[in-house]
């Protein structure tokens, strides 16, 4: 039950991120989310309230840390003996549920994503440093409208994460693909680190 709670709480992020009032960063998702007529109801509705949306988006907020707090403390309640391989699989199911659900989310918190997305076309497709170059010195790059607060900016990563963005960056040329398998990669590792701490704590 607490799974379908914070299943609920996700999908309501993802309608807060469509309100005009919050100036998340956009994605290519918009696009498709403003076609369904349901959004373009609320997001009209929200238009004229701007308020709402902070309250809304607050609520939210504060749904998935008040669920997040009585699921922990429920769990914390089963003997050790009860937790069985079961609970890994229960908590890599819904992981991946969760991240799913956002992998759709068509407004972010912040644009990083097509920075490193930018970053790592600098190096694979440009050839050229990502470290002495700044994406806004490719105006033509189909992916450059996406990057805001990085577009004046040198790449401030290691070596190793230039080398999976610029790998990444080959896999599509389009921005909405490349959206999936970014969001997609850090689902992944994700998990990989959920199997990590369950191993740790084990």
């Amino acid at each position: 039950s607490w799974a379908c709670l914070l299943e609920v709480c996700y999908l309501l992020l993802i309608i807060c991120s469509l309100l005009p009032g919050l100036h998340l960063s956009s994605t290519p998702l918009v696009a498709g989310w403003s076609r369904i007529p349901v959004f373009a109801v609320i997001e009209h509705t929200f238009l004229q309230q701007a308020w709402l949306s902070s309250i809304l988006l607050g609520a939210t907020f504060l749904g998935l840390i008040g669920i997040y707090i009585a699921a922990s403390s429920g769990l914390s309640r089963i003997a050790l003996a009860e937790r069985a391989r079961g609970w890994l699989y229960f908590l890599l199911g819904t992981t991946f549920l969760f991240g799913v659900t956002l992998l759709f989310q068509p407004m972010l918190f912040s644009d990083d994503v097509f920075t490193f997305m930018f970053t790592g076309r600098l190096l694979s497709i440009y050839h050229l440093n990502p470290w002495t170059t700044i994406p806004a010195s490719i105006p033509g790059d189909p992916y450059l409208v996406w990057v805001v607060s990085g577009r004046a900016t040198f790449n401030v990563f290691g070596p190793l994460w230039l080398d999976i963005t610029a790998g990444l960056s080959t896999l599509s040329s389009n921005p909405v693909v490349s959206l999936f398998i970014f969001k997609g990669f850090i689902l992944l590792t994700h998990l990989l680190n959920s199997l990590l701490v369950w191993s740790i704590l084990s």
